[in-house]
C-alpha cells in the first residue's frame, strides 16, 4: 500500500539547475625559492649565478609537473571543465556508462565534446567515475539528470544489473539525502575512507535482498560547504522524486508503483543534515514514503526540531503520527548528539525502531544495514 502523500505526482519536465562543484586540477608544485645567501658580499656574483641555477631547476619541475598534470587531465578528461561550471545548468539526461570507452575508462572524447555543450554534466559524470567506479565495474548503470520532485536540482540514479536484466523482480527503491561535506557524485572523506567506504555500502543496498535501486538527490549548489545551515528547501516531493528517477534511468519495466504491488518499498533515507531534505518534503506534503530511516539525526535542537519540532514547524514525529502503517528506523552512532528524552519520546511511537549502534560513528551510520 502507498503510504504518504501521493499528491503532485505529475511529471513536468526537466528545469535547469546549478552545478555541483567540478573536480579542478590539483594545484601545481610551487617554484622551489632560491636559498638565501649566507656568504659574504664579496661572494654575491656566485650566489646570484647559485640562485639563477635553482630558478632554472624550479622552471624545469614547473614545466614537467604541468606536462605530468596535462597528460593525467588528458586521462580523467576534465580539462575542459571550467572554475565556474557548478554555476551552470545540468541541461538533459546522462547516463554515465555511455561515456566509458572499451577499457571501462571515461572516453576522452567524448568529455571534452560534453564539457563544452554541459559543464555540469561533464564534473558530475567525472566525479561519479572516479568516486563509483567500482559500480560501474560491476555494471551498475548510473544516470545523472534535473528532478521536479527534487525542485529540479539534480538526481542520480543507480540501477543494479539484477534489475536490469528482470526489473519486474520484487525490488525496493530507496531515495537517501546526504549530509554535510557530502554531495550526491562526491561522498566526504569520512564517508570515502570509512571501512566499508560509502560506494560499498551502496553496492550493498543494490544487491540486496531485495535488490534495490538507489536515487541520490542533490542541495542546491548555494548550499554546498555551508557547515549546518543547508534546509534542502529544493525538494518537494520523494514519491515523485523516485518515478522520475526510475523513468530516466531508461530501463524498461522499472516502476514504483508495479514494485510496491509486488512488496517492494519505497524507502526514504538521510543523514545526518540530510533529514532537512525530509522535512522540506514533509513541509509540502510530499513525503511519501513506506519507510523511513534516520541515519544519526533523530536529534532535537532549537535549530532544527527534526523530530518533535522546531523552527522549521512539525518534524517528523508528525509525519509517523500520521502514517502509523510506515515504519522509521532510526540508528544512533556512539557520538550521538540524540538525547535520551528524544530517543525515549520516539520509543512511545509503536511503528519507531530505535537502534543504537555503539560499534559505529557518525559517519559509520550512512547506509548502514538496517534489517
Amino acid at each position: 500500500m502507498t503510504v504518504g502523500s501521493v499528491s503532485n505526482r505529475a511529471t513536468r519536465a526537466p528545469q535547469a539547475t546549478p552545478e555541483a562543484q567540478p573536480n579542478t586540477p590539483a594545484a601545481q608544485p610551487a617554484a622551489t625559492p632560491p636559498p638565501t645567501s649566507t656568504e659574504p658580499a664579496a661572494r654575491t656574483p656566485a650566489s646570484s649565478q647559485q640562485s639563477a641555477a635553482s630558478r632554472h631547476r624550479a622552471s624545469g619541475e614547473e614545466a614537467a609537473a604541468r606536462q605530468r598534470a596535462e597528460a593525467s587531465l588528458s586521462t580523467r578528461s576534465t580539462s575542459a571543465v571550467g572554475p565556474n561550471a557548478h554555476k551552470q545548468p545540468l541541461k538533459g539526461t546522462y547516463h554515465v556508462n555511455d561515456y566509458l570507452g572499451a577499457d571501462g575508462k571515461l572516453d576522452a572524447d567524448k568529455m571534452r565534446t560534453l564539457a563544452q555543450t554541459d559543464p555540469r554534466a561533464a564534473s558530475m559524470i567525472t566525479n561519479v567515475a572516479k568516486n563509483y567506479g567500482n559500480l560501474l565495474a560491476d555494471g551498475t548503470r548510473i544516470t545523472i539528470a534535473p528532478n521536479t520532485g527534487n525542485g529540479g536540482e539534480p538526481a542520480i540514479t543507480m540501477v543494479p544489473r539484477s534489475l536490469q536484466e528482470q526489473p519486474n523482480q520484487k525490488h525496493n527503491v530507496q531515495v537517501h539525502y546526504h549530509g554535510d561535506a557530502s554531495r550526491a557524485d562526491q561522498p566526504s572523506a569520512g564517508l570515502q575512507q570509512g571501512r566499508p567506504t560509502f560506494e560499498q555500502r551502496l553496492q550493498d543496498k543494490m544487491k540486496g535482498p531485495p535488490p534495490t535501486v538507489m536515487v541520490l538527490p542533490e542541495q542546491p549548489a548555494s548550499e554546498f560547504g555551508t557547515a549546518g545551515k543547508a534546509r534542502w528547501d529544493n525538494v518537494k516531493n520523494t514519491g515523485e522524486t523516485a518515478r522520475n528517477a526510475l523513468r530516466a534511468s531508461g530501463v524498461n519495466g522499472l516502476d514504483l508503483d508495479a514494485a510496491r504491488g509486488r512488496g517492494g518499498e519505497l524507502v526514504v533515507s538521510s543523514h545526518s543534515r540530510g533529514a532537512h531534505g525530509m522535512l522540506s518534503a514533509h513541509e509540502k506534503g510530499g513525503l511519501e514514503a513506506d519507510r523511513l530511516e534516520l541515519h544519526d539525526n533523530l536529534w532535537d535542537s532549537s535549530w532544527n526540531g527534526r523530530w518533535s519540532g522546531g523552527t522549521r514547524g512539525a518534524g517528523l514525529e508528525d509525519w509517523a503520527r500520521k502514517h502509523p502503517n510506515a515504519r522509521v528506523d532510526a540508528v544512533i552512532s556512539n557520538g550521538t548528539e540524540s538525547s535520551e528524552a528524544v530517543q525515549n519520546q520516539a520509543r512511545r511511537n509503536p511503528s519507531v525502531r530505535v537502534i543504537p549502534r555503539r560499534d559505529l560513528g557518525h559517519d559509520g551510520t550512512a547506509l548502514t544495514p538496517i534489517r
